[in-house]
């Protein structure tokens, strides 16, 4: 008997007897109908306007005032220095301050994950401690800022 693998590339008629609970979800061809597919798209049509592949983790660069209660809430930073950072806030609950930004002219946008839209989050005034505090997000949900270098 062959096993098919399951899950995301499921097909009609494949056998679910060897998963656990009843129904392991839509075939590939009905999830590609979710919103969530089209927030893939989106996803990967933000990530090819950048250089991607410069980007590293920092985690540590960006935090979110107030702190967050919970782990899940704090948010997620990648820079590529001297061009580009971006930090992810999962509901944007309060204000993201950015540590260690390189005094350039950066400009500022907040993107929605959901539709793709951004919004102009204007341009970044680097303290002398290089920190920067966001503009509040547009909404609670979350958010993507993105600091790209201005020319």
């Amino acid at each position: 008997m062959v096993h098919r693998a399951s899950g995301n590339w499921k097909r009609p008629g494949d056998s679910e007897e060897h998963v656990a609970g009843p129904r392991i979800g839509p075939t590939w061809a009905e999830a590609l109908a979710h919103p969530g597919a089209e927030q893939c798209a989106i996803g990967a049509v933000f990530l090819r306007s950048l250089l991607w592949w410069r980007l590293e983790p920092a985690p540590e660069r960006a935090q979110l005032d107030p702190a967050p209660a919970e782990l899940w809430q704090r948010p997620a930073c990648a820079v590529a220095a001297g061009s580009t950072w971006v930090a992810y806030l999962p509901r944007a609950t309060g204000r993201m301050v950015l540590k260690g930004i390189e005094p350039l002219a950066w400009i500022a946008r907040w993107l929605d994950p959901r539709t793709g839209a951004t919004h102009d989050a204007g341009s970044v005034d680097v303290s002398p401690s290089h920190k920067w505090r966001a503009p509040e997000a547009p909404s609670e949900e979350d958010w993507v800022l993105v600091l790209t270098v201005d020319g």
